[in-house]
């Protein structure tokens, strides 16, 4: 292996108070520079924290390891400031945050900063949260500190976990043995493949969390769950119904308006033709000012899922189904259409996040019931339907009638296009409204058709931004743009 003979000095980020410095380093002591192109590209070496104070240092072995080339790319995608290990840079960040806040506690306390007092206090943290916290009592106060929604996924895994492997788990006791013991009491249980790998995800961050609290080795989480969790995508991309089912279930909702089966049928009907909302999102739409500023043409949302990380508004062209919908649901409940009210006041009563939470999942299983009685009256190939069916039908759908990939994504608020984002406008309400007719009735010639141009119209101008934001780059950050794109 040829690596980089400053590797024994190249340091990941420096922080300072008071004169006490920190910064992390591979602990090379015992390794010659005229040694170092010749080791192992798979050896690893232990981390190392280097604190400096009056013009002394000590060194303080840590539990993370890496290979000399991974360290060398870590540390320059740090001083670069790339997206290159990004999540390991974090991690390396956050540790040396915490190294430093425990200087800054000795420096300020009466007795000052000491190196032997660093030592004793970094050592001695772990030792003092196993008295406070054990697995469960961490799992359960992490879980409070999240939203009620959030909190209550933790807390039902957290259950799940109690029932399966019992009240006797300790710190010392989680191995990749104990996770996969998990898995297979979850599966001989009868659970599916996607609460599965929730239950599995929540248990990981949890442990995540124990890690940064030195409850456990620093740098062991990350290996205890690497396949273990498996991809279910396969399936969950068959939960879809094609076009011509949505005009079964259309046809039903049209001439049995007295079903009772039929507020149910419509408020699936209005997620699957409003942009594949889910039913948090649909409970929340209102007749805002946005509402009455296109003359009642088009409703706007945020999803509530990730509006706090990225807020993207997206418009829903009001179609005649949908319009249809509204007015026969303000029929039957006495509903009005006037400013800042919800256009299905579900959660009009609604006063605190659980509230609102028990509401929306009381309307999930209404749905899921009702929708699912009617397809089977219908004799329709899958009889036992979701909202997420509305939402996977609305990508799918539009997908396979060719509709430009970018709108799908802007039309269901999804926050991870952002390339593609920067390049495009929002979209016309004849545009939205020509996509989203096609969910009920198809593809014609002449939309295909618009549908054709449209994209490359759209490519044609990427090109153009793409062309121009090279221009702006400097030579190193294209070089970096290509190996990204190579992999």
């Amino acid at each position: 292996m040829t690596t980089n003979n400053n590797a024994k000095t190249m340091c990941f980020g420096k922080r300072s108070y008071k004169g006490i410095s920190c910064s992390l380093l591979l602990d090379l002591r015992n390794v010659r520079s005229d040694q170092l192109r010749e080791i192992d590209h798979k050896r690893e070496f232990s981390l190392m924290c280097r604190v400096g104070y009056l013009r002394k240092s000590s060194a303080l072995q840590l539990d993370r390891q890496y290979t000399l080339f991974r360290w060398e790319e870590i540390c320059d995608a740090e001083m670069r400031r790339s997206k290159k290990a990004e999540a390991e840079r974090n991690s390396l960040n956050n540790l040396l945050d915490y190294l430093i806040s425990m200087c800054r506690d000795l420096a300020d306390s009466d007795d000052g900063f000491s190196f032997d007092g660093f030592r004793k206090k970094y050592f001695g943290l772990g030792e003092e949260n196993q008295k406070q916290y054990n697995v469960y009592s961490l799992w359960k106060q992490y879980a409070e500190e999240k939203t009620a929604g959030t909190a209550r996924s933790y807390l039902n895994a957290r259950n799940r976990f109690i029932a399966d492997m019992g009240q006797r788990v300790k710190f010392s006791d989680i191995d990749r043995d104990l996770i996969e013991r998990w898995k297979s009491e979850l599966i001989d249980r009868g659970v599916s493949i996607p609460t599965i790998n929730n239950y599995l995800r929540i248990f990981s961050i949890v442990l995540n969390e124990a890690e940064r609290r030195f409850l456990l080795p620093a740098g062991s989480v990350k290996h205890l769950f690497h396949g273990v969790m498996k991809s279910d995508g396969s399936n969950r991309r068959k939960e879809y119904l094609k076009v011509e089912e949505w005009q079964q279930l259309w046809k039903y909702y049209v001439e049995n308006e007295d079903d009772a089966h039929s507020e149910a049928l419509g408020l699936f009907l209005f997620m699957y033709l409003a942009n594949g909302l889910n039913m948090r999102d649909l409970l929340e739409l209102r007749y805002d000012s946005y509402y009455y500023s296109t003359g009642g043409r088009e409703l706007r949302f945020v999803r509530a899922k990730t509006r706090e990380r990225a807020a993207c508004e997206v418009e829903i062209p009001i179609l005649p189904e949908l319009r249809l919908i509204i007015n026969r649901f303000n029929k039957y409940h006495g509903a009005k259409e006037k400013e800042n009210a919800l256009v299905f006041p579900y959660l009009k009563k609604a006063v605190s996040e659980i509230d609102k939470l028990k509401i929306v999942q009381a309307a999930n299983y209404r749905v899921r019931f009702g929708v699912s009685m009617v397809a089977q009256q219908l004799g329709m190939r899958v009889n036992r339907l979701s909202a997420t069916w509305a939402r996977h039908s609305f990508a799918t759908n539009l997908a396979q009638m060719g509709v430009d990939r970018n709108y799908i994504s802007w039309a269901m608020a999804h926050t991870d296009n952002s390339i593609t984002g920067t390049y495009i406008d929002n979209y016309s309400y004849e545009k939205m409204t020509e996509y989203n007719s096609m969910l009920l009735h198809g593809g014609t010639a002449e939309n295909t058709a618009s549908i054709a141009e449209n994209n490359a119209s759209i490519a044609e101008n990427s090109r153009i931004k793409a062309m121009r934001l090279l221009e702006n780059m400097s030579r190193d950050e294209i070089e970096e743009l290509l190996k990204n794109l190579s992999r």
